[in-house]
């Protein structure tokens, strides 16, 4: 039995084959572990993987980043709402060059989302 807490649909290219992504509640596995079991279903076919971290918001984050690959490599011509996957799982903007370039490229997507462009 799965807990599913987010569903997304997404179509291959060809716009007929559909493929249901899945990602279950968190669950507490020991103290500091939680885990997130996603999976991704293709017809019958059906991948279920787990994911592990210190919080279910972790887990859920994390999870993410291992669908985004998953399409990639499986599944890269899947398209949600005709967007490529980069924007169905977006990846988070890293930290490591340090908060104030983190915060120059959170500030240029947003003016370029706004319509301001580059």
């Amino acid at each position: 039995m799965t807990n599913v807490i987010l569903r997304r649909t997404m179509f291959l290219e060809e716009g007929t084959r559909q493929l249901q992504i899945e990602i279950d509640l968190p669950y507490s596995h020991a103290p500091d572990e939680f885990v997130c079991e996603y999976r991704i279903i293709d017809g019958p076919a059906i991948s279920l993987e787990a994911i592990h971290g210190s919080d279910s918001i972790q887990t859920v984050m994390i999870a993410f980043d291992a669908i985004r690959d998953a399409l990639f490599t499986q599944f890269p011509t899947a398209r949600w709402h005709d967007l490529p996957i980069e924007l169905a799982f977006p990846r988070p903007i890293p930290y490591i060059a340090g908060i104030d370039i983190y915060k120059d490229i959170e500030k240029f997507a947003s003016d370029y989302l706004a319509g301001k462009g580059f």
